[in-house]
């Protein structure tokens, strides 16, 4: 009798992510996120996957652009991955802030132009960060013209994006786990 497939431990999957957040070796980052979307790890596949396009900025192909399909689940995964990093790597509300083309590109989309494809992911972040008592990651992601986040930002209540953002900075995002398909699952995705 074959025994049941088992998500790996959560401090396991936190060191993966965290190794993954420093590796620069864009091949074991390609074998990891392929092995860890076999076996279902969604949080570490989307890491090494927000990781590989950290690396090598966006796609270029000899053809037709290359199309990037992930659903809302998918995108709030992988931007959740990048936008956690920034928080923790930088120490100041300015410098971690990302525009919403470059936020695509983190994610594997061939351009800035994909700005909009990721509205409704990050809707499910904030909805989850505000669910959970966090403060709302999904104000990091701001416009490139305002550098501020647009009117649909989820915020904490009696929140500014200018307030979340500095608790954002100052919020210890290693103790908290990876959110799973299944967290964001439940939620509808804001228009």
């Amino acid at each position: 009798m074959a025994r049941p497939v088992r998500a790996p431990a959560q401090s396991q999957t936190n060191r993966l992510v965290d190794i993954i957040s420093r590796s620069q070796d864009a091949n074991w980052l390609a074998v990891c996120r392929d092995h860890n979307k076999l076996i279902r790890n969604d949080a570490v596949a989307q890491a090494a996957n927000a990781r590989l396009a950290e690396l090598n900025g966006p796609a270029v192909s000899s053809g037709a652009e290359p199309t990037v399909r992930m659903s809302a689940i998918e995108q709030a995964q992988a931007i959740w991955a990048v936008l956690t990093k920034r928080a923790s790597d930088t120490g100041s509300t300015t410098v971690a802030k990302i525009t919403y083309g470059d936020l695509a590109v983190a994610i594997g989309y061939p351009n800035k132009g994909a700005a909009r494809a990721i509205k409704p992911a990050l809707g499910l972040i904030g909805m989850y960060c505000v669910k959970h008592h966090l403060p709302a990651l999904n104000a990091l992601a701001v416009n490139q013209a305002s550098m501020e986040a647009g009117d649909s930002v989820v915020l904490t209540d009696g929140e500014t994006p200018r307030s979340e953002r500095a608790s954002i900075v100052a919020f210890d995002w290693q103790a908290v786990a990876a959110p799973v398909a299944a967290d964001f699952a439940g939620m509808k995705a804001p228009r």
